[in-house]
This record gives structure tokens, sequence and C-alpha cells, in this order.
């Protein structure tokens, strides 16, 4: 399968030495419903000139409106299939034209989109080409901490069916043994899905592995924390692969509000005016809530984390929508700061008066 990021340009090439013109039909829907009929967009345009022939769409907007993340399903011990809202397929066929009448198809491509990005090093039309698989999370190799009063985190697996092999996940306890062990996705026809798996089963810290077969193609160590002093805060967000990514808070929070108004000077209704009524009055009052987070000591590699929590679109506090206020982060190391702690701070996304029409 073809994954690409739609968070990020990618571009659909027509090219013809004896093209005069060009187009590009789109045909986008989610797993669960039919592939349209007919187009749900078409794209067209002449070659720039008679020495650049070349002609270029960029895709990626378009399908960035049939992807719709919210919240994300936690709390399950079980492998579940994700909503099917949270990607899309796009099937992509490119054609050209000589005479402005007859179009020949050129290309034509099935990609498995999701709401992710790529960095600038990995150049231009950039797609994760050939794979079976993808984990969506910058780095497995995180160990990934949650708190016992909140529901068990999951990383989404995106992965297209095997012909011979099974899909597996497995649960090891801290001595090495296998505590709990499902099967993800057993072999057949070929065919793609977005799962769920969570990240812990039963109240206790696990290391997970995924297999094809016999094959480990992705571990994960998971640690159930508690906090004695300070009551920690749930961060859910949608990190650069396009899934949810969950972090929490362990250590002291700082609430606060902000308030906004407008002051007007009133005329009082007669001469002999009301003592009581004021002078000035404040109307359109309203404030937005901020919180400030601290993450408590973490991994080095934690950097990762919060890179991808600065760059989300989708963040969600507690399960209430905020937008992340911090615009500035300095990565921190064992070698200079020893133990490494994060401050963030958020801003709920609503108004502390609901203003909404």
């Amino acid at each position: 399968m073809k994954v690409i990021s739609i968070r990020s340009p990618f571009q659909v090439s027509v090219a013809d030495p004896t093209a005069i013109a060009s187009k590009v039909e789109l045909f986008i829907w989610n797993k669960g419903t039919a592939m349209p009929t007919f187009p749900t967009y078409v794209m067209s345009e002449n070659i720039p000139s008679v020495t650049q022939l070349e002609m270029t769409y960029n895709i990626s907007p378009f399908i960035a409106e049939y992807i719709n993340q919210i919240q994300p399903n936690k709390g399950s011990t079980t492998v579940t299939i994700e909503d099917n809202s949270n990607w899309a397929y796009c099937f992509a066929k490119a054609y050209y034209t000589t005479d402005g009448t007859t179009f020949t198809l050129i290309s034509e491509e099935l990609y498995i989109c999701l709401n992710s990005f790529t960095n600038p090093e990995d150049g231009a039309n950039f797609d994760i080409s050939n794979l079976q698989y993808v984990l969506l999370t910058p780095n497995d190799k995180i160990k990934i901490t949650y708190y016992t009063n909140f529901q068990i985190p999951y990383y989404n697996f995106v992965c297209e069916r095997d012909t011979v092999s099974n899909y597996i996940v497995r649960y090891y306890s801290s001595n090495g043994s296998v505590i709990n062990a499902q099967t993800i996705l057993t072999a057949g026809a070929i065919e793609e899905y977005n799962f769920r798996i969570p990240l812990a089963y039963t109240s206790a810290s696990v290391q997970i592995k995924i297999f094809l077969g016999t094959d480990i193609i992705h571990e994960v160590d998971c640690e159930l924390l508690d906090e004695c002093k300070y009551t920690p805060n749930n961060v859910d967000f949608i990190n650069s692969y396009g899934g949810w990514q969950s972090m929490v808070f362990f250590k002291a929070s700082q609430d606060s509000i902000d308030i906004k108004s407008t002051d007007y000077n009133v005329m009082q209704s007669n001469w002999n005016y009301n003592p009581k009524i004021g002078q000035s009055k404040t109307m359109n009052t309203n404030g937005q809530q901020t919180v400030k987070c601290n993450s408590g000591w973490v991994d080095e590699n934690y950097d990762l984390l919060m890179r991808d929590l600065l760059l989300s679109e989708t963040i969600l506090l507690n399960g209430k929508p905020v937008i992340v206020k911090t615009k500035q982060l300095m990565y921190k190391t064992y070698l200079k700061d020893k133990n490494i702690n994060y401050t963030i701070d958020f801003e709920y996304s609503n108004n502390l008066i609901n203003n909404i029409v």
C-alpha cells in the first residue's frame, strides 16, 4: 500500500511531449462506503509553455475534508478497528490531451491518506510506498506512561492484510512471560485496516510486541504510574503520523482565566437619576481559561512527542479541546539538564461563556 501525508503537499505529475493540457480525477472516500462512481474532484491545466511540459497537482488539500478526528476512543483492553473517519482512500487518475478534446489515461494510483506530515528532508512528492503496515507514532521506542485513574491509551496501526500470516499483539510482564495475546488480523484477501492497539492489559506495566507471523515488527514499553500528590492532566493529540497519541502531565498544574470586555459610558434615563445605576457599564464580557501543565521527569527522547504536540492541530486536555499557547520549547538532554522536565501552556478553545452561534 502507498501512504501519503495530507498535511504536506503531495504532487501528481503529468508530462508528455505531445500534450497541450492535462487533468487529474480524484475519487475520495472512507472505508465502509463505496468508491464514488464519478470523480470527487477534477483538476485541469494547460502546459506552462512549449518548453515546460510538466504539469503538477497538489492533491492534499482536497483529501483533508474527508478526515475528521475529534476524540480518541480509549479504555478498551481489546484490539478494535478505528473509526473510519480517521483516514481515507484516494484513487488518483491522471490524463493528458493532444487536441483539447480526447484525454488519454497516463497513470492511476490508490493511496491510503493519513492526517500526517513529512519532514523537508524527505523531499517533494514523498510517499511511504510498498508497506504492509505502519505504526502511527513518531517513535515506538519511547516508554509510554499513563495514570491509573485514566483510560488505557492506544496506538493506531494501519496495515494491509497478509495473505499468509496473521498480525498478533502480545503483552509481556516484567519477568518476560506472556500475560495476553490477541490476533489483530487473520490472513486472507488483501484489504486495508486501521486498528487501535491498547497500550496496557490489566493494571500493570507491560511490554507490547506486534508480530507478523513469527517476526516482531514493533515493540513498545508502557508503564503504569501513580501520583500521590498532584492531580495529573491527560493530553490526547494527533501526532505527526496521523494517529492518536496520549501523554500524561503528572506534576503540578496551574489554572488561570483571562477576561476581556468593553467598557461604555451610559446615559441616565432622566436628570433625577437613580444613583444605584452607575455611569459606566461593562459589556461583551467573556473569558478564556488557561492551564500550565508540568510533565514531571521524562526520558530524553520525549522531545519527539513534545514536537508533535506543539505541531498538532487537534489536542484534547482531559477530554476538552485546547490549543497550545507555548510557541517556543527548548529540547533538553541528560548531559546538560540532568533531569528532564517540560512545561506547556494550554488554552481551552471554548470561551467561558457560551457564545457559539
